[in-house]
């Protein structure tokens, strides 16, 4: 899926991930327990961000926006994982209880640290996209300036 050629395979695995996103969020509506907002709760108004953002990628990739289109299919992917896991791990919750008896916050806290491990990693900025490399050809080592600026020859063996 993250290759940089697309096949038909990937469309077609595409649209089958795309549905069945789909159809869990639009069987999240049927949920009616943990009221907070009158007949919905936090799970529903994560379903419509859900919603939104499936469609906004769909139409990305549509529009021949590839970039974003896969911006926001990996965003969805992490965010479900991140949030259903934060979430699912809180203390008190029967998959916490389950995973640690003795330390219901480790699961928590665990899922809660990978979360934002994750935010930290999309948010700094890597060195493909500052232009800076690795190696003698890069940009931001001070000799291959100057050496691009032709303020000196390279050394001899």
């Amino acid at each position: 899926m993250l290759r940089r050629r697309r096949e038909r395979w990937h469309k077609g695995l595409g649209r089958v991930w795309v549905g069945a996103r789909a159809a869990v969020v639009l069987s999240s509506f049927l949920i009616h327990e943990g009221r907070m907002l009158g007949k919905f709760s936090v799970i529903h108004l994560l379903s419509v961000f859900t919603l939104l953002g499936l469609w906004q990628a769909v139409s990305a990739a549509r529009a021949g926006h590839f970039a974003a289109h896969r911006a926001g299919m990996l965003g969805l992917y992490v965010r479900a994982l991140g949030v259903a896991g934060v979430f699912t791990l809180l203390p008190g919750r029967w998959l916490s209880a389950v995973l640690d008896p003795d330390a219901p916050l480790a699961g928590f806290l665990g899922a809660a640290a990978l979360v934002a491990a994750g935010i930290v990693l999309r948010v700094v900025p890597r060195p493909a996209e500052t232009g800076c490399g690795l190696g003698s050809e890069n940009p931001c080592n001070p000799s291959w300036q100057r050496r691009k600026a032709g303020l000196y020859a390279p050394s001899l063996p």
